[in-house]
């Protein structure tokens, strides 16, 4: 959109000039569409990167001026000092969407310094008045509070600072055990990433919020299914296939629709997770740990429940994928319905079935992605088979009693297989261009 008003407006005197519009048209679509954006997408990011910076250079010494007199200072001046920095972060942040909300280095740096703000202020006051509790407790009250920061303010960096901290929830450094509230958390949280998606389609930082978001609760999800594998053995398989199908399955959709920039950029990295835990699953001792199952607990429900939607959203896209003979992609999303199948065959007493499953489903990306690559000439599309088949390949290979020259032979041919697909589709590429 940005390149098209820029050209645009340096097409408008020719045409005024030709005659094939009016002045007072040409001065019409000027005022409809606004001034061109001379400053790009990659000078925004260095606005808001330098405007960021500075903040954090900002508050980093004023933190070390504090703490250097910090012994000295009596009860009521660091109550005050702790409030003051969340009042001026307030402050600012009203001031950057109330006046300056056109700046996106504004809004985004001062929304950021205020989810900064919030955690600074809480540590410090119980730290003064020596309140007690946990760092598990301060995290819970951080985040509640900064949660609503992202839809007030429109700031990809503190939605980014809410995603993080949702991570440290479930990190072992946290002296973890499942947070009671950890999803609905991440359930207030995943709103605002729609809207933006929806809002901003095109946008880079649109594309870094999506796939911020999704590796967040890709973590938060295997970290509290990890944590109840004593109670339902294998519950990340469980959920960590479907997840990572759903997001193959949004970045996939429409199908035979042009996709807009966030499901790209967010498509690649999502099938090389899922690349990664099939090729996991293709090894059988995998399968057999799949024992008890326990729905005790609210957290494995909750697990259990996100897993479920996430195989019938991934369902449904499969079919609209298949027949609309888009097969690489179906077979993305399809991965979710087929580790639910196995999985329960597993636990049945057929272990073996699931790894064979998912060894002829690296076999069945990777052929089929190539060949989607080679007719479509997508080099990316290309690549991401040939990392489906070498997966495969390096799997077997080190599961087997080969020797090491005959794998060692493999290896080469698959090297050169790869440098002869790119050399030569980014061939292909330049005689269609030309």
């Amino acid at each position: 959109m940005r390149r098209g008003i820029v050209w645009l407006h340096s097409e408008l005197p020719a045409l005024v000039d030709q005659g094939v519009i009016s002045a007072e048209a040409a001065e019409s679509l000027r005022r409809h569409y606004g001034p061109p954006d001379t400053v790009g997408a990659a000078g925004r990011l260095g606005q808001i990167a330098l405007a960021s910076l500075g903040a954090l250079l900002v508050g980093g010494g004023l933190i070390l001026i504090l703490a250097h007199n910090w012994e000295s200072l009596g009860r009521p001046a660091r109550g005050a000092i702790a409030l003051g920095i969340l009042v001026v972060a307030q402050a600012s942040t009203f001031y950057a969407v109330s006046r300056r909300g056109s700046s996106v280095a504004w809004r985004e740096a001062t929304a950021a310094f205020l989810v900064v703000a919030v955690g600074a202020s809480i540590s410090l006051v119980g730290q003064t008045y020596n309140l007690g509790g946990t760092f598990e407790d301060l995290l819970r009250a951080w985040l509640w509070l900064v949660v609503p920061i992202p839809y007030l303010t429109g700031s990809i960096l503190s939605a980014v600072g809410v995603w993080s901290l949702l991570v440290v929830r479930v990190s072992p450094f946290s002296s973890f055990s499942p947070p009671v509230d950890i999803w609905a958390l991440a359930f207030a949280a995943g709103p605002f990433v729609i809207m933006r998606a929806r809002i901003a389609p095109e946008s880079w930082a649109t594309s870094i919020l999506a796939i911020f978001a999704a590796a967040s609760m890709f973590i938060v999800g295997t970290g509290t299914a990890l944590t109840l594998d004593h109670q339902w053995d294998g519950l990340w398989v469980l959920f960590g296939v479907p997840f990572v199908a759903s997001l193959i399955a949004a970045a996939s959709w429409r199908p035979a629709v042009e996709r807009a920039a966030w499901q790209r950029r967010l498509l690649h990295p999502a099938w090389l997770v899922l690349i990664v835990i099939a090729t996991i699953l293709s090894f059988d001792n995998v399968w057999r740990n799949f024992g008890r199952a326990n729905l005790g607990d609210p957290h494995a429900i909750v697990v259990v429940g996100v897993a479920a939607a996430c195989i019938v959203l991934t369902s449904l896209v499969t079919v609209a994928l298949t027949r609309a003979r888009e097969f690489a992609a179906a077979l993305g999303s399809g991965a979710a319905v087929l580790v639910a199948v196995f999985y329960v065959l597993a636990r049945g007493g057929l272990p073996d079935l699931g790894w064979l499953a998912f060894n002829a489903w690296l076999l069945a990306v990777g052929a089929v992605t190539l060949n989607d690559g080679f007719r479509r000439m997508e080099l990316g599309t290309a690549n991401r088979g040939l990392v489906a088949v070498g997966a495969f390949l390096i799997a077997r290979f080190f599961d087997t009693d080969l020797s090491f020259l005959f794998r060692g032979l493999v290896f080469v041919a698959l090297g050169v297989a790869c440098f002869v697909v790119n050399v030569w589709l980014m061939r292909r590429g330049r005689r269609q261009a030309l």
